[in-house]
């Protein structure tokens, strides 16, 4: 039977893997950690507490606001035939694949002295003013990046509520407003606690936002083990944040585990001919420009320069003469090598997983939510030096990390993809005596290729742009697009940090626009 296609062989092996590549250099901190019973007496300065409380009420209060600004998207995606449904759903996927230093500097180009606001304001009579680096700032590019995880998320599970149930409360006289107090919500709280502790989770581990918008003033734990890591080398104090902040992320991980089974996900009536509320426009035009105004002028950011917009900037960095140049080459080589590596290994991880659908693989991934990727680098280092690897060659450690960070999101598509997949064909070509290549190459690749070039150009974007882990494993000699971006950047050097992330943004969103459109084509 198909079922014993090797079916524990690839259970045990993915989940080996899974659990070396994750759990053990996290173990490898623990043991430290062990070994120094009172590394936490160095989190109570008041500086360090005040972190920590600021991390927790950021993270809190982006969570709440992103859940309020996405339920109306998630009604409208899941209830109405909206026009727009289509940019809802692909505006729904920002969080997972535009990297966080992206939507940082397309916040610089919105909130900036010569951004886009001052602009405005300029224009009605204002003094142009700078609004970054401040608390509003970093829970404005929060919200942004968070709240499409809401419309996704909620309006998945209110697309799966009998539309019978709340027809007949509305015709007992509840109204709409009242069927949805009555029926909807009830049924809609496990996703929507589970939107918030997956928002909480991303801001709670905010790292290119905070470093880039909030500047000196404000910090969160992953900042500030980052810079107790690299900067001031305080071990100590790197290490007790690090058990902290794990074993916080670690319990809500926990959480979102146990509320995943109770939140709406088999198929019933489905139904999206309610009509549609008069105040879709003024919700909706005003989100996709709130959603997609930091991509978007983070593309256009390498072309604005001194009284509008032009290729000066390209025509000054692609100079035979530029050093940056040179260091773009570099960078790129570095890029689309790790990249490809990690999401080819991720895969190939994911689809024995998937094929099984066992809870053990999604527990497992769940729980890697909670190991940040500052955390997660911090482990490699150790287990690095552990294995006598020289500085500048420890960055080959970044495909492990990257295929821990993008494990879950492929799990995720490889997982609904072997749900929906003919498995019957796979019992026709075991009777008809082939082997196990043979059913690959004929049977499961002919019909899941559309979903493994998705995944693997998604994986591939995430891992383009991951920042944190990699500036902690960075070596004079390693350069990644992403860290050459915040080199140019934090030594002032604007011009050639907005070239670059102009460029980064278009691949990025060239293969997410690719993926979107592979899959669409499949669907179809």
């Amino acid at each position: 039977m198909a079922q014993h296609y090797d079916g524990k062989v690839k259970d045990w092996f993915s989940i080996f893997i899974v659990v070396i590549l994750a759990f053990f250099p996290f173990a490898l901190l623990v043991s430290f950690f062990l070994k120094s019973p009172g590394v936490f007496k160095v989190i109570k300065t008041p500086y360090v507490i005040s972190v920590v409380k600021f991390t927790f009420f950021q993270a809190i209060l982006s969570a709440v606001l992103s859940i309020f600004i996405g339920l109306p998207g998630a009604y409208l995606l899941s209830r109405t035939r909206i026009p727009l449904r289509s940019l809802f759903r692909s505006l729904s996927m920002v969080p997972f694949v535009v990297p966080g230093i992206v939507m940082a500097l397309g916040m610089v180009g919105i909130l900036g002295r010569k951004g886009i606001l001052s602009l405005i304001l300029s224009i009605f009579g204002f003094k142009p003013r700078s609004f970054l680096y401040s608390f509003w700032s970093i829970i404005l590019a929060h919200v942004i990046y968070n709240f499409p995880v809401t419309i996704r998320v909620v309006g998945d599970a209110w697309e799966r509520i009998d539309e019978d149930t709340v027809n007949s409360a509305m015709l007992e006289g509840y109204g709409r407003f009242g069927a949805f107090l009555r029926i909807d919500l009830p049924l809609l709280f496990p996703s929507i606690l589970f939107s918030f502790l997956l928002s909480f989770s991303y801001c709670f581990t905010s790292f290119s936002v905070v470093m880039i918008i909030g500047g000196v003033r404000f910090s969160t734990m992953e900042v500030l083990i980052y810079s107790n890591l690299r900067s001031f080398l305080n071990l100590d104090v790197a290490l007790s944040l690090t058990i902290f902040q794990s074993m916080i992320l670690g319990m809500v991980s926990l959480i979102t585990f146990k509320l995943g089974g109770f939140i709406l996900e088999e198929p019933t009536k489905v139904s999206r001919g309610e009509k549609i509320p008069r105040w879709t426009l003024f919700y909706s035009i005003p989100m996709i420009v709130f959603g997609f105004s930091p991509i978007i002028s983070s593309i256009l950011l390498g072309f604005v320069e001194h009284g509008g917009m032009g290729l000066s900037n390209f025509m000054a960095f692609f100079s035979h003469d530029s050093p940056a140049l040179e260091n773009l080459t570099k960078a790129l080589g570095f890029t689309l090598f790790y990249s490809t590596s990690a999401s080819l290994f991720t895969l190939f991880i994911s689809f024995m997983a998937g094929y099984s659908g066992k809870l053990i693989h999604r527990f497992l991934a769940n729980m890697l939510v909670g190991i940040s990727p500052v955390t997660l680098a911090y482990g490699y280092s150790i287990l690095g030096k552990m294995m006598n690897m020289d500085i500048n060659s420890m960055h080959i450690l970044l495909i492990p990390i990257y295929t821990v960070i993008t494990y879950p999101i492929a799990l995720t598509i490889m997982t609904s993809t072997w749900r929906y997949f003919p498995k019957q064909l796979l019992e026709m070509a075991e009777v008809d005596g082939a082997d196990k290549f043979q059913k690959f190459f004929h049977v499961i690749l002919p019909n899941m290729k559309e979903e493994m070039i998705s995944s693997f150009l998604l994986c591939s974007a995430v891992s383009m742009g991951e920042l944190a882990a990699t500036l902690t494993l960075q070596s004079p000699d390693f350069l990644t697009i992403s860290t050459l971006i915040y080199r140019m950047y934090s030594s002032r050097h604007f011009q050639e940090a907005k070239v670059l992330n102009t460029i980064l943004s278009a691949m990025i969103i060239a293969m997410f626009i690719l993926g979107e459109y592979i899959s669409k084509s499949d669907e179809e």
